[in-house]
């Protein structure tokens, strides 16, 4: 099974993680969201609300099949951040 990937938001990608679909194994991107809002901001030119619902309605409640991407909402406290 091939992974699916966000290729406007490569960026963004923290690494791999492997997951239970069913009773197979499969592996998903994970996706820093934080870096997704600013990406949308820089190159769409998006306010942060509009990215962050953008971010939610595309790729968070969308089902996407098996390899679904991650999309991870690191707390805003964070050093990195």
């Amino acid at each position: 099974m091939e992974i699916l990937e966000l290729q406007k938001f490569k960026d963004a990608e923290l690494g791999i993680c492997t997951t239970w679909h069913g009773e197979q194994l499969v592996e998903r991107l994970v996706y820093d969201a934080l870096v997704m809002v600013r990406i949308l901001i820089e190159e769409d030119s998006m306010g942060e609300h509009e990215a962050a619902e953008f971010i939610e309605r595309e790729f968070v409640f969308k089902y996407a099949g098996d390899t679904q991407p991650i999309i991870l909402w690191r707390n805003s406290n964070d050093e990195d951040s």
